[in-house]
């Protein structure tokens, strides 16, 4: 298996060639060809017989410790053994023995990635402890050859932290893997780290185009780079072409099998494509190799959802709870399946079994009495949603963090401009079961414009919320009826405007009717289509701070209404768990 990061052919850089005159190994002078056991190795060696050049070096060696060269021959023998960790031990001697030994520099780089990679397969820990010391025990010399070697053991940092943070979820390790390949870059400005960094930064950000752009530039420098590669596939299904991504994670699966985000991302394909079985198989993979991660299980229950197998979830969900009692996570679990179901009754008694459990956390009881709250608001008994939660509940959900609060606000403010507030900062949450808060999120600001007599604005955020609903969700068909309430609302606005603009003398009247009438004939063709038309539920999505919420094409008289631009979603961005 090749390293990631490609500095030369390592295959020729490795290569020893038999010559008349007897020995030649990059690093090695012809000289030590006159010493009859070297020469004999060598003869093996190219003959791939390792383990007789292994015995003949040894010999060599027992008599000459010091022989920088044959210490390096040693390591290149050892390394077509297998053994990359003896193999690295030996380079370790021949930098010693000669400092500014490039050649040794550049091989243990090269081969300290192999075996970070070897490790990550079962044995990360071992892999960050070796790519740890690697990057201590290079020289730091200033010429290219070093700095390169320096990069390639960055790397190879960067990919073992990369690695543990895919099992673990620890911000801290995602910080140390891009803190190794920018020092990578900087160190190796002519590598494809650049555009791997610069493209993880944009594919965060959620500037997915960009961040595609720079990881295929990568993979024009470095086609072999699998990060790149990784990055690429994440970035192409994040920008719809769903079918490349595939064929590239289905290529990556057997070099990245211990990677929860890669089986995630395949389940979420798996699920948007209908192949429930595979999103299925999928998921329960990540969860295997990531059992702590809270946004497997929302997967999971989206899955039930949309493949209209919610009492298959049930079952799941009380076998689950019958095995551990006090685990938080099928109980909730069962009580957002039952409210998305539209079984609103018996999501109420589920979540009241949390809320009045001595067995949860305070904020775990919390966002449960907030999910009570949510089914009386949109049953629109705003009393008995309010008398759910206590301002020691709200305070409670505030000191975590959980964009419970938030939702709880968007509905419970009396004013408009506070429940706008907070409706924008939960579509900024991009954390588990982050479709289902900026569903609540967009249905609420949809009220909100409405309120206001903004209907255009409010059948976009309305769209935006069904984009976020499981297609057998008991909520579609309310959400239809809503919408086509503020198509009619908008026709009649639209009337009312050329009522106006006939009876009155505007100089640019016969333009401003036509763009009415475009209007009301682009108003017939909208529709919502299908529900849950962007599915990837592990990372959701979000609204970047700087984003128009309605682009301007709904806003009235500023542009005409189409279908295509209900159907657009170039503000809305699906964020990875790279946080």
């Amino acid at each position: 298996m090749k390293g990631f990061w490609d500095i030369v052919n390592f295959s020729k850089f490795l290569l020893v060639c038999a010559l008349t005159a007897g020995l030649s190994v990059a690093g090695l002078s012809p000289a030590q060809a006159d010493d009859k056991l070297v020469g004999e190795a060598l003869k093996y060696f190219n003959a791939k017989n390792y383990t007789k050049a292994n015995t003949l070096i040894d010999q060599h060696l027992a008599k000459n410790p010091k022989d920088a060269n044959a210490q390096y021959a040693k390591a290149m023998i050892l390394y077509r053994m297998g053994h990359y960790i003896k193999a690295l031990q030996r380079l370790e001697i021949v930098l010693k023995l000669s400092p500014k030994n490039h050649n040794a520099a550049t091989a243990y780089a090269r081969i300290n990635q192999q075996a970070v990679y070897h490790l990550n397969q079962g044995k990360n820990e071992d892999a960050i402890a070796l790519a740890n010391h690697s990057v201590d025990i290079m020289p730091k010399w200033n010429s290219m050859e070093f700095r390169v070697a320096q990069a390639g053991c960055y790397f190879a940092k960067g990919t073992a932290y990369f690695e543990r943070w895919c099992l673990s979820n620890d911000p801290e390790d995602s910080r140390i893997a891009m803190e190794s390949w920018e020092k990578t870059r900087d160190l190796d400005p002519t590598s494809a780290t650049q555009q791997l960094v610069n493209g993880i930064n944009s594919f965060v950000s959620g500037n997915y185009t960009l961040a595609k752009k720079y990881f295929d530039e990568g993979l024009t420098v470095r086609k072999e780079n699998k990060y790149l590669q990784l990055w690429d596939a994440f970035a192409n299904a994040s920008v719809g072409e769903t079918n490349r991504a595939v064929a590239q994670l289905n290529d990556l699966a057997s070099l990245f099998r211990r990677n929860p985000v890669l089986h995630l991302y395949k389940g979420d394909i798996a699920k948007q494509t209908g192949d429930f079985d595979t999103s299925r198989q999928e998921y329960t993979i990540a969860k295997d190799l990531r059992p702590t991660d809270h946004r497997i299980p929302v997967a999971l229950r989206t899955l039930y959802l949309c493949a209209n197998q919610v009492n298959d979830g049930l079952t799941a969900y009380d076998e689950q709870i019958s095995q551990a009692p006090d685990n938080f996570n099928p109980y909730y679990q069962k009580a957002c399946l039952l409210k998305e179901a539209g079984y609103f009754d018996e999501a109420l008694g589920a979540y009241n079994t949390i809320a009045s459990s001595s067995n949860f956390t305070p904020v775990q009881v919390a966002s449960a009495k907030v999910g009570m709250a949510l089914i009386h608001f949109e049953r629109g008994d705003s009393k008995k949603a309010m008398a759910c939660v206590t301002p020691e509940d709200l305070q409670t959900l505030r000191s975590s963090n959980s964009p419970m609060s938030l939702l709880y606000a968007a509905y419970a403010e009396s004013q408009s401009a506070l429940r706008e507030k907070a409706c924008r900062e939960a579509l900024l949450y991009s954390g588990p079961d982050a479709m289902f808060v900026q569903r609540c999120a967009f249905n609420s600001l949809a009220e909100i414009e409405a309120s206001r007599k903004q209907y255009a604005k409010a059948m976009e955020c309305l769209y935006q919320a069904w984009r976020r609903t499981a297609s057998i969700s008991s909520q579609c068909t309310a959400m239809r009826d809503q919408f086509e309430s503020y198509k009619a609302d908008t026709r009649k606005q639209l009337q009312a405007e050329m009522r106006k603009l006939e009876k009155g003398k505007r100089p640019d009247k016969e333009e401003a009717l036509q763009k009415v009438n475009a209007n009301l004939e682009a108003l017939n063709t909208l529709d919502l289509g299908e529900a849950g038309t962007m599915f990837f539920q592990i990372q959701g999505s979000s609204v970047g701070t700087n984003a128009t919420l309605v682009p301007k094409s709904l806003t009235g008289n500023m542009g005409a209404i189409t279908s295509d631009s209900l159907k657009s979603s170039s503000w809305v961005n699906i964020t990875p768990d790279w946080q």
